[in-house]
């Protein structure tokens, strides 16, 4: 990385220690030289995850501190971390896969998908709408932390109608002036209501205690400050460089035949190419400015007096989607909150052994939102210490 690795002196220490040194080294070598051999992306990406923790494990046994210059941090979705010099933190776990937020910008992604019907293959936002009605057909966008979906729903035998509208839609909007002004200001009013909606608070505060400034760690419809500083350059440019062929799938369900999806999938779409080169790419780098998760259970309250109820969040960041207790982890979840779920080959035992195993009771944040003067006695009850008082405003 160019900095000066961290060294240790050996000739003080016990004998114990300094076999621990050697064992640890030697499994950072052997990592590295696997990660040397990865046959593609996806496997030098496990095998630098391996690396990583081999180096973590070795600077933690010696109590080591990182070079001068190079901080560590963590990927909450992997589990991992990693190694970098000072600055804009490069997640290289991920890298362009995730693409739904920009320091600053927290919202953009949702506010493109927004504007995709607001005008585009020559037809304004009204008659696009009618173009869709005339054939029966609905089109809705939905944003989530990982991805976008847009969906045409429509008769089979207009397949091929809906089809050319969607592609219209998602690769050729107009993205004007005035419909961006209009749907921005429409998304700012909507979460200025969220503000007096308790779940609301409670699921945004939540996701920011978690996840701080990762892209997990707001809503997808980003926060006033961000929606407010956007201009109509942003969303074009995100729609050039994030909404691209090489990046998108179409999937089509229904009394379809295969063939004739693809033929007029590739007559809808022709002309749409990616804009720009891979190294003028702006978007899709997660800034993860997060150390390893090791604070102790914490917990928050967001007072909201009079409240008739309260908002009560529990928990803390898990595994990676990949793990392979997953599915059995899905099914806990569902036990905890005393749903009897329908899962196969997920066992009463897999449950308590994935939840023993993967639950960190040490490092729980719980976050309450309601009334204070009401819920004061019952907080000392949780064993968490002093409640920390935040604002909702905060977040």
């Amino acid at each position: 990385m160019g900095a000066q690795p961290a060294t240790v002196q050996t000739h003080d220490q016990p004998a114990a220690k300094a076999q621990l040194a050697s064992d640890s080294i030697d499994g950072v070598t052997a990592n590295a030289a696997q990660l040397t051999a990865a046959g593609d992306l996806a496997d030098a990406r496990e095998k630098f995850g391996v690396l990583s923790e081999a180096i973590d494990a070795y600077m933690t046994n010696l109590h080591l501190t990182p070079p001068e210059g190079v901080r560590v941090a963590f990927c909450p979705m992997v589990m991992k971390p990693w190694m970098q010099h000072d600055g804009t933190l490069r997640n290289p776990y991920y890298g362009r896969y995730h693409w739904t937020t920009i320091v600053g910008k927290e919202g953009l992604a949702a506010l493109t998908a927004d504007m995709l019907d607001e005008g585009s293959g020559g037809r304004s936002a009204i008659e696009m709408h009618e173009a869709i009605a005339r054939i029966g057909a609905q089109f809705d966008t939905d944003i989530g932390a990982d991805a976008a979906l847009a969906t045409m729903t429509t008769l089979a035998r207009f397949a091929d109608r809906g089809l050319a509208l969607l592609a219209d839609m998602i690769a050729r909007p107009d993205l004007t002036e005035s419909d961006f002004e209009r749907v921005r200001q429409l998304r700012l009013h909507r979460l200025t209501q969220l503000r007096d909606v308790p779940s609301a608070v409670a699921d945004r505060t939540f996701v920011q205690l978690l996840y701080g400034p990762h892209p997990y760690g707001h809503a997808p419809m980003g926060t006033e400050a961000a929606l407010a500083s956007l201009r109509v350059d942003d969303v074009r440019s995100f729609h050039a460089q994030a909404i691209r062929p090489d990046q998108a799938t179409l999937v089509a369900a229904g009394d379809c035949d295969h063939a004739h999806i693809e033929r007029i999938a590739a007559d809808a779409f022709a002309g749409w190419e990616r804009a720009g080169s891979a190294a003028a790419d702006e978007y899709g780098e997660p800034g993860l400015n997060r150390t390893k998760p090791t604070q102790p259970a914490r917990l928050y309250v967001v007072p909201r007096a009079g409240a008739p109820q309260s908002e009560l969040r529990i928990g803390h960041v898990a595994v990676a989607r990949s793990t392979s207790d997953y599915h059995a982890l899905v099914a806990a979840n569902m036990v905890f909150v005393q749903f009897v779920p329908n899962v196969e080959r997920v066992t009463t035992s897999e449950v308590t052994r994935v939840a023993a195993t993967h639950l960190d009771p040490s490092r729980l944040t719980t976050l309450v939102v309601g009334d204070l003067d009401a819920i004061a006695g019952d907080l000392p009850r949780l064993g968490l210490g002093e409640p920390i008082i935040l604002s909702a405003e905060t977040f």
